[in-house]
């Protein structure tokens, strides 16, 4: 395989947006919504009064306004990093074999 980090995230975008437009946004609660609210109304480096969730996806989805599409960006980009995160432990580990794309496919089954 010529590229195969270009399969990899293809098919993991494919997969987070997929996730993402699926039942999974029928668990948001208040909690789930605030870094929607940093991202739409006033970002700040930090959860509003904390010093231990940083708000990085928030400042990315920030230039969508609308608070549907910000809530789906960050569930997005969150997920990607999810499923995107074995595949790249994998990678480090194994060195330049090919065996990490079969180590981080089973390990997000």
């Amino acid at each position: 395989m010529r590229h195969p980090w270009l399969v990899v995230v293809t098919v993991v975008a494919s997969l987070a947006a997929w996730m993402d437009f699926g039942s999974l946004q029928a668990y948001q609660h208040a909690d789930s919504l605030l870094p929607v609210l940093v991202s739409i109304q006033r970002w700040t480096p930090f959860f509003w009064g904390q010093d231990r969730f940083g708000m990085l996806v928030p400042l990315l989805a920030m230039p969508l306004r609308d608070p549907i599409a910000n809530l789906l960006t960050q569930g997005w980009m969150m997920m990607s990093a999810a499923l995107l995160a074995p595949f790249v432990v994998a990678r480090f580990i194994t060195g330049r074999t090919d065996e990490w794309i079969a180590i981080g496919a089973a390990t997000n089954l």
